[in-house]
């Protein structure tokens, strides 16, 4: 099988630390203990089926030392539309319908792996970064026309590549991370499928302060990007909440083109809990 997976890593910041005493007069200082989660999606049409999963990830972080959890990992509900043809283990878009599966509240899914200790925030700052990458053969536009051409869209995050209207078979990619929207430059599609990867770089500028540089990637061919810098915080969302692949409910447009493979990792770690 060969695929590639989408991640996605959400958790938020917050520390406590245990302290114990024994006797009646001496303070003894109890192991410094905190959690640690992150989460990520993973996708593929093997099989001729959406195969998307959900992998929370948890580590008990005792005196510095991270001691894993077993990951809980859950098959997402996905319903597909009947324009959408699952075949030769891709998913098959015309500008119609697309896949949407449900997504579990991560915050609900990690507090019952602490055993209660760590309940993650409804939401949280991404702080390393928010990428994403698709394996993904277009669709010819014989009318010249315009196509937004969503990929996903999950809430605070969606990623398209647009097609303009007169300028032939030529996309942009556009990211959306929380309240932030970046835009490549114009790309040139092959015969082939294209690879393609958008990365919200974080740059860290103060306490809880962060900055994104929008990188845009096209068959390993680095694109210009707009606006070359992003100044202020980006939050994901860790509620419970519906993933669309090859729709947006915001333009309520569908992909057009051939979707093998999808990966969006938010870069978002977080400590907190007791």
């Amino acid at each position: 099988m060969s695929f590639r997976h989408f991640y996605f890593f959400f958790a938020c910041v917050g520390t406590m630390a245990a302290v114990g005493l024994m006797g009646f007069a001496t303070p003894v200082i109890a192991d410094e203990t905190e959690w640690q989660a992150n989460w990520r999606f993973e996708a593929d049409f093997e099989d001729n089926q959406p195969n998307v999963t959900l992998t929370v990830f948890v580590w008990e972080i005792v005196d510095g030392v991270p001691q894993p959890v077993p990951p809980e990992t859950r098959d997402l509900t996905c319903s597909v539309s009947p324009n959408v043809v699952l075949a030769n283990d891709a998913a098959s878009f015309v500008g119609k319908g697309g896949i949407h599966c449900t997504v579990p509240s991560i915050h609900q899914i990690v507090f019952e792996m602490t055993g209660g200790h760590y309940d993650l925030p409804d939401e949280c700052i991404c702080k390393t970064g928010a990428s994403a990458w698709a394996a993904l053969t277009f669709t010819q536009n014989e009318g010249d026309l315009h196509f937004s051409n969503p990929l996903f869209h999950l809430t605070d995050l969606e990623w398209s590549v647009p097609i303009q209207a007169g300028g032939g078979l030529r996309p942009s990619m556009n990211m959306t991370v929380d309240t932030a929207v970046a835009q490549s430059s114009l790309f040139s599609v092959g015969a082939g499928g294209s690879s393609l990867t958008a990365f919200f770089a974080a740059q860290k500028v103060g306490e809880e302060k962060y900055h994104y540089m929008p990188l845009f990637n096209a068959n390993a061919l680095p694109l210009k990007a707009a606006p070359v810098l992003i100044q202020q915080n980006l939050l994901i969302s860790n509620q419970q909440s519906m993933l669309y692949i090859g729709y947006s409910p915001v333009t309520k447009e569908s992909l057009r083109g051939v979707l093998t493979n999808l990966s969006v990792d938010p870069g978002c770690f977080g400590n907190g809990g007791q």
